[in-house]
């Protein structure tokens, strides 16, 4: 039988799939990685293209999450012009 995409790459990092702790939790690992992307600032293009995602809507549903200190950081970064004369 062949293995799956999963254990196929896994296998190709040189991560063992079973151990004798158990099986590896490939998709754990995966979804740690494409969130701290998404968390460190890359733009959401390339981490669709690391994830090998078809659409961009993929990636942002599953990996790009926000919070309200998160949205009030981006609005305190706008440049916007005083209203003092």
């Amino acid at each position: 039988m062949k293995a799956c995409g999963r254990r196929r790459s896994s296998r190709a990092a040189g991560i063992k799939y079973k151990t004798a702790a158990g099986y590896f939790d490939f998709h754990a690992l995966r979804a740690s990685y494409l969130t701290a992307l998404v968390n460190s600032g890359a733009d959401l293009k390339t981490v669709q293209t690391l994830a090998r995602h078809s659409t961009i809507t993929l990636t942002m549903g599953r990996y790009a999450k926000t919070d309200k200190d998160r949205q009030a950081e981006a609005v305190s970064r706008l440049d916007v012009p005083s209203m003092e004369p």
